[in-house]
């Protein structure tokens, strides 16, 4: 009824397990109950109580998460988290209806999902309102190395050169692509990263810039300093 009772009627004498859920979590409160003939048995059950977590999530220099995806795994209702939401501009989220127990807040970097930080606590009573403080770690930028050609290296037109690079990251490189006067001329997914590169014709001696672009497995790249190749007019005949 509304007033949280619920009778049955015509249960025939016996042990029963009796039992509810609370309607936000879906918690199980259960209770055993022994059903004597002609009489009326009365059996309580106290369904678990309910806490709210005022979360505040900021990266590890400081600044907020901001939309950032939330998790909760809640004791209570057993393994696994569910979504509890994305943090607003403040890098702040209200979680309700936190069932009374131990609890575990992951927040996931907006921009990098491999990254996350992870607070647990415990809920102890009902009603109860808890500060909760998440630090989600920084997503690092790569390093990048053009390593040949060498600087003011000389090569003759139409050559074909090989271009490398080394390029390190906090948790993995995607790829490193390879530019001549700042147009992509190749890429490599793969350590160690290199391409060839056939050499244009000139009419004249002239500069090429060399540089590389490393981009990791989040949003983050960086470009390498660049490397100057002299381009040799051909001017003996064959």
């Amino acid at each position: 009824g509304t007033g949280g009772e619920y009778s049955f009627l015509d249960v025939p004498a016996g042990e029963y397990v009796v039992g509810a859920r609370e309607p936000n979590t879906g918690v199980l409160a259960s209770a055993t109950a022994e059903i004597l003939p002609d009489t009326l048995t009365e059996q309580d059950l106290l369904l678990t109580g309910l806490g709210t977590l005022n979360l505040a999530s900021t990266f590890a220099s400081g600044p907020p998460a901001v939309g950032a995806r939330v998790l909760i795994e809640e004791l209570p209702r057993g393994a696994g988290f569910r979504n509890a939401g994305l943090t607003d501009g403040a890098g702040q989220l209200v979680i309700r209806n936190v069932p009374v127990g131990e609890f575990t807040v992951r927040v996931v970097h907006p921009g990098n999902g491999l990254l996350t930080g992870e607070t647990g606590g415990t809920v102890v009573a009902p009603g109860e309102i808890q500060d909760v403080a998440v630090v989600v770690p920084e997503d690092a930028p790569p390093s990048i190395a053009l390593t040949a050609p060498s600087q003011g290296q000389s090569v003759l037109e139409g050559s074909t050169i090989s271009l490398s690079a080394t390029a390190t990251d906090d948790l993995g490189i995607r790829r490193v692509d390879f530019l001549v006067d700042g147009v992509v001329v190749g890429s490599d997914p793969f350590a160690p990263y290199a391409i060839n590169f056939r050499l244009p014709l000139v009419e004249a001696d002239r500069s090429l810039s060399l540089t590389a672009v490393a981009v990791d497995v989040g949003p983050n790249s960086s470009v390498s300093s660049p490397v100057n190749l002299q381009v040799l007019d051909d001017t003996q005949p064959p």
